[in-house]
């Protein structure tokens, strides 16, 4: 019961993750939008829903804060 439980609360924390989709040619590239306010897990949860054989970083999206480019913790990826 536990369990059922806590992988029902998986599934909605990663429901508040963004994953988008867009064509690279032939393959699919994954955007993750893991800034607003979700915990790490989130995300990876959410990651492993879209891509249950496993995923690559492609890279993260940069933010500029001054004067400087700084990694957010949205990323791109591909499934495998």
């Amino acid at each position: 019961m536990r369990t059922a439980i806590l992988v029902g609360l998986a599934m909605v924390l990663a429901a508040c993750v963004e994953v988008t989709r867009f064509k690279d040619g032939d393959n699919d590239v994954f955007l993750a939008d893991c800034e607003a306010r979700t915990h790490l897990q989130s995300c990876r949860a959410a990651l492993d829903s879209a891509c249950p054989n496993g995923y690559d970083l492609i890279g993260p999206v940069m933010r500029r804060e001054g004067a400087e480019m700084v990694a957010t913790r949205s990323g791109y990826f591909r499934c495998r």
